[in-house]
């Protein structure tokens, strides 16, 4: 719920840079759900176990102090396209 708020609030702002970083969540987290959905048959082996990571991965990605969503784009995502 909190990046669907925060995304509103930089839409509303004329700060170029809230929405960068929101954007570069969005589809951090869109490449996650593309890469669990491929993923699947193995997750089903230990879904509370990646559930549990996962949980704790997006709350990275998430909170500002960690800038973790720019980092992921920035190291894993950026040199691929």
């Amino acid at each position: 719920l909190y990046p669907c708020y925060a995304s509103y609030k930089a839409l509303q702002t004329n700060a170029p840079e809230s929405s960068v970083k929101w954007l570069t969540y969005w589809i951090v987290y869109g490449f996650i759900g593309l890469a669990e959905l491929v993923l699947s048959p193995l997750i089903y082996l230990f879904p509370v176990t990646y559930y549990t990571i996962k949980l704790v991965f997006v709350i990275w990605l998430q909170v500002p102090k960690t800038d973790g969503a720019t980092k992921v784009y920035n190291m894993y995502m950026m040199p691929f396209f």
